[in-house]
């Protein structure tokens, strides 16, 4: 009888100890999920190693600025500093420095960058890579690093102006530690409009377009577009804007000479042209370089131009071309047209 109350009162005490337990936890739990409530709403999250390196990469990516006015200031540059940026450009693991000091204007095309440096930090100084980007040429008014499509590096870009009626651009890379070209377009005569585009909007340039119309195209009206294949750009297509067609004999040999000395074999307009105002082939040779420079002189009514004397009949006429280039030498040709439904064509020429 003893044994069995004393087996009663074991099973007793080890019940109580187990609820008390059980207790214990759920007390346990309830000041957890408190605290946890708690501490999401007044503490901020511990940092996790993500955080950790993001932060890291923020103090990598700062610019050294007084260290990069010390290096400008070396460079007999009083100006302020425009652009400055710390990225890995060429993707070798090691970051460059890309700045620009100048004058701001009161808008983009007024605005001058007197230097333009490429530069990475080594020890305590600043390892610079070729020269001044601005120095001469045309003036620059914009800095940037651009993408090109599917390319992994940066491209260094500068807008470049003349302060009037042009706009073009240049772009450089930096690879196994040197400056190279990748594409300069902006035209020599002070005009035209040349500027990269990204045809499917997915923030990568994928071309360009050459806008002119000055003597560079012998003023006619012509844009060229240009796409980034392989690592470079490649010419697409020509665009034109034909005149008239002219209905004096000189006109129409002047217009042939012309659209043959800008014909790139792309434009869908010159081809046509050209073969109204030529009605067969030609079967002489016509240097388009020499004859360049004698429309476009011509045209302009400078230096050496080409002379005309022309023999004319009610549907047919000679008119024999003589031009002196530079160095003296002489160029002839004889062109023969004829009149057909009202307008002049040339038959042929030697």
């Amino acid at each position: 009888m003893k044994k069995v109350l004393a087996l009663l009162l074991a099973l007793m005490l080890a019940g109580s100890v187990s609820a008390c337990g059980r207790m214990q936890n759920r007390e346990d739990a309830k000041t957890g999920a408190t605290q946890k409530e708690s501490t999401s709403e007044v503490s901020e999250p511990t940092p996790d190693a993500s955080d950790e390196t993001d932060q890291d990469n923020k103090e990598n990516l700062a610019v050294p600025t007084e260290r990069l006015k010390a290096f400008l200031e070396s460079k007999d540059e009083q100006n302020e500093i425009l652009f400055s940026t710390k990225k890995d450009i060429d993707g070798d693991g090691r970051y460059e420095i890309v700045a620009g000091a100048g004058t701001k204007g009161e808008d983009d095309l007024s605005t001058y960058y007197s230097s333009v440096y490429v530069l990475r930090e080594k020890g305590d100084s600043l390892e610079l890579f070729g020269d001044n980007l601005a120095s001469g040429g045309y003036g620059i008014y914009e800095v940037q690093l651009v993408k090109l499509q599917d390319s992994k590096s940066d491209y260094i870009y500068l807008g470049l102006t003349n302060g009037g009626p042009l706009t073009g651009f240049q772009l450089l890379e930096l690879k196994d530690d040197s400056l190279n070209p990748i594409a300069y377009s902006a035209s020599a005569t002070g005009s035209g409009h040349d500027y990269l585009i990204d045809e499917n909007s997915d923030g990568s340039f994928d071309g360009y377009i050459q806008d002119r119309s000055s003597y560079d195209v012998l003023y006619i009206p012509t844009i060229r577009s240009f796409a980034w294949e392989n690592g470079s750009f490649v010419a697409k297509n020509t665009s034109v804007s034909l005149p008239e067609y002219p209905d004096v004999v000189q006109d129409v040999i002047l217009q042939y000479l012309t659209l043959r000395a800008i014909a790139d074999g792309m434009s869908k307009e010159i081809t046509p042209r050209l073969s109204e105002l030529l009605l067969s082939d030609p079967t002489t040779e016509l240097p388009v370089d020499v004859w360049y420079t004698a429309v476009s002189n011509t045209l302009i009514g400078i230096d050496s131009q080409i002379e005309f004397k022309t023999q004319e009949s009610a549907n047919q006429a000679t008119s024999q071309l003589s031009y002196k280039d530079g160095s003296g030498k002489t160029y002839a040709f004889t062109f023969k047209l004829v009149k057909s439904e009202g307008k002049w064509h040339i038959d042929t020429f030697f």
